[in-house]
């Protein structure tokens, strides 16, 4: 997801703490999952071994940002017939380039947690939240926003994961980032065979001005915007 805005904190380029203890974490897993994942089961039926996933991909970038950016990351997913969810994390080194400052710098760290129900074997809808942290040479900023959505499975045709989200300003005070996503995953993650598979996300998305002081906040409230993006990535899953 590519909600960026949020509160400005002090400078640091450092990855953060955060970031390398999930690293950690992820290596963990693809260490275990390797081993204890047999070959073949029904994932409808049966819960599985946690599966990671490692992808990258390109961004296509508005609001302040420069047009284009890399975009990596890893996912940890579990999934049955009743319930699904992942949590996961990524790195894209965007910089900004057009936000009054006369800089050409800096990155975002995003963590997500996602839970979802299964209403139907096909059919499941979901809530998540968001964390991102944005680090230039002048400032940093970062919030959480909460998302639900609704999700498919499509098993005839092309076999692929539909999801249809909304996300919430949530802590984005300084910002109110918010808008929908229409996610696209092929094939879908129910194809148990697959290792590879293709991820699109479109996000359109509204934002005030940045708040910089509580006496002209009403004011910078009023001067609203719309910015769109477009992620492509190739994923592997272990």
């Amino acid at each position: 997801m590519g909600v960026r805005c949020g509160l400005p904190f002090a400078l640091g380029n450092r990855p953060s703490k955060f970031l390398r203890n999930w690293i950690r974490l992820f290596l963990l897993t693809i260490l275990l999952g390797s081993v204890a994942v047999g070959q073949g089961y029904d994932r409808l039926n049966n819960v599985e071994w946690p599966r990671p996933y490692v992808f990258g991909g390109m961004s296509l970038n508005g609001a302040g940002y420069e047009k284009s950016s890399w975009v990596v990351g890893g996912v940890i997913q579990m999934e049955n017939r009743h319930w699904l969810a992942d949590v996961g994390g990524n790195f894209d080194n965007a910089k900004k380039v057009n936000d009054n400052t006369g800089q050409s710098a800096g990155y975002t760290e995003r963590f997500t947690g996602m839970v979802g129900v299964r209403v139907k074997p096909t059919w499941f809808i979901r809530a998540s939240g968001t964390f991102s942290l944005l680090k230039t040479q002048v400032y940093e900023k970062q919030a959480w926003h909460p998302s639900l959505g609704v999700g498919h499975d499509f098993q005839k045709y092309l076999k692929m994961r539909g999801q249809l989200l909304y996300t919430f300003p949530g802590t984005d005070a300084w910002n109110a980032v918010q808008g929908g996503q229409v996610v696209m995953t092929i094939p879908s993650p129910l194809s148990i065979d697959n290792h590879w598979f293709f991820k699109e996300t479109v996000g359109i998305y509204t934002f005030h001005e940045t708040v910089t002081n509580a006496e002209q906040a009403t004011e910078q409230r009023k001067h609203r915007s719309t910015t769109a993006e477009v992620i492509f990535a190739i994923m592997y899953r272990f």
